[in-house]
C-alpha cells in the first residue's frame, strides 16, 4: 500500500495512493510530493511543474503541466518519451512554421534515413539536405512545396487512420508557414494521453 504524502506551505497531509497529482496542482504552483513505501524508508520526490522547456530532442520545447521525478538528485520529467517523440513529431507537421533545422534532423533521424536517402525521398540533394540542417534553430528556408511534402510524408507515417491523414492533409495543404520561429508548446496530461 502507497500513500502520498504532500507539502504545501510547510504542511505535509497525507492521501491515498488513487488520488491524481494534479489534483494537488494550485495556482500555478509546483507541489512536492513524497511517495513512501509500505515500510516508509525509501522516499522519492515528485512535483508538476507548471512549464519545462525540454530541450533534449536538439531543439526546445514547452512543455506544460509536466510530472516531475527527482532521480540522484536531478528533477526530469516522469513521462513516456517514446509518447513524447511521437506527440512532438505530429505537433511540428501542423505547426505553423517553417521548419528548423534540427527539427529536420529530428524527422530525419526518426525516420532512420541518411542525408542522401533523406534528400531522394524529398527531391532535393544532399548538400541541401547538410544545408538545411546546419541552420541549427533557425528557419532552414526550405521551399513550400518541400515543406508540404515533408509534413505529408510524416503524417502518412504517424497516423493509421485514413479519416485522421485526409483531416490532416487538408491543414498541411492549405496552411501558411511564417518564418518567425516559436517553440513547440505540449500540454503533458492531454497531448501525451491523447497518443
Amino acid at each position: 500500500m502507497y500513500i502520498k504524502a504532500v507539502r504545501l506551505n510547510g504542511q505535509t497531509a497525507f492521501f491515498h495512493f488513487q488520488h491524481t497529482l494534479g489534483t494537488f496542482l494550485k495556482d500555478n504552483k509546483s507541489i512536492t510530493i513524497f511517495i513512501l513505501n509500505r515500510k516508509g524508508d525509501d522516499m522519492s520526490k515528485q512535483k508538476i511543474e507548471p512549464e519545462f522547456i525540454y530541450h533534449e530532442f536538439g531543439f526546445p520545447i514547452i512543455l506544460r503541466q509536466v510530472p516531475m521525478i527527482e532521480l540522484r538528485g536531478v528533477w526530469t520529467p516522469d513521462i513516456d518519451f517514446n509518447v513524447l517523440q511521437k506527440v512532438v513529431l505530429l505537433a511540428l507537421s501542423h505547426h505553423p512554421v517553417d521548419l528548423t533545422g534540427n527539427q529536420i534532423h529530428f524527422i530525419r533521424m526518426w525516420l532512420g534515413l541518411t542525408q542522401i536517402e533523406f534528400g531522394k525521398l524529398f527531391g532535393v540533394t544532399h548538400p541541401a539536405v547538410v544545408k538545411w540542417e546546419k541552420t541549427e534553430n533557425k528557419s532552414s528556408k526550405i521551399s513550400l512545396s518541400t515543406q508540404r511534402d515533408l509534413r505529408l510524408f510524416l503524417l502518412d507515417q504517424l497516423l493509421i487512420k485514413d479519416e485522421d491523414f485526409r483531416k490532416a492533409f487538408k491543414t498541411v495543404h492549405i496552411t501558411k508557414y511564417t518564418s518567425t520561429i516559436r517553440y513547440l508548446e505540449i500540454d503533458v496530461p492531454t497531448d501525451l494521453i491523447a497518443i
